[in-house]
């Protein structure tokens, strides 16, 4: 008579190997989801320094033609941007980040606030869990010799 030999898993080895790809899933799981807000996080931080140094260029520019503290300037000759304190007032500074390709076209989207009436300008991350809670914001010069202020609010990414 033919022997057979066995084929296939016992239980027990597939409840191991169940019971590992189980701890390994735990494990990875948290830290995957804690890449996805530092990524979050990180682009933030990368507009902040855009704004900062779209504001720093453009008061650099302000000064090297005598534009005076409101005065107006255009970095690429074709938009103008008004100045308030040789840096660009809160309006000027949404509209020079916003310009760039077209909505939708890259994974991440920024949302623009409405022109500001405060003085301040706002961008925030759309694709964050809360989006308000997840954004930079810019507060042009509230005076001669002061610097424009720029934070980030990381609280909703």
């Amino acid at each position: 008579m033919l022997e057979t030999k066995p084929r296939g898993f016992t239980l027990v080895e597939f409840t191991v190997v169940i019971l590992i790809v189980g701890v390994l899933v735990a494990v990875a799981v948290p830290y995957f989801l804690k890449l996805e807000t530092a990524a979050r996080r990180t682009t933030l931080y990368g507009l902040a320094s855009s704004v900062r140094g779209a504001a720093v260029m453009a008061s650099g520019l302000a000064v090297s033609v005598s534009a005076g503290p409101s005065g107006s300037i255009s970095l690429d000759g074709i938009h103008s941007f008004t100045l308030a304190n040789y840096y660009p007032d809160a309006d000027t500074i949404r509209q020079a980040v916003s310009y760039g390709p077209a909505s939708g076209t890259t994974a991440i989207e920024f949302t623009p606030g409405v022109p500001p009436t405060s003085g301040t300008a706002s961008w925030t991350l759309s694709a964050a869990p809360t989006p308000s809670g997840c954004a930079v914001s810019y507060q042009a010069a509230q005076q001669l010799n002061a610097v424009p202020r720029v934070w980030v609010e990381v609280s909703g990414c």
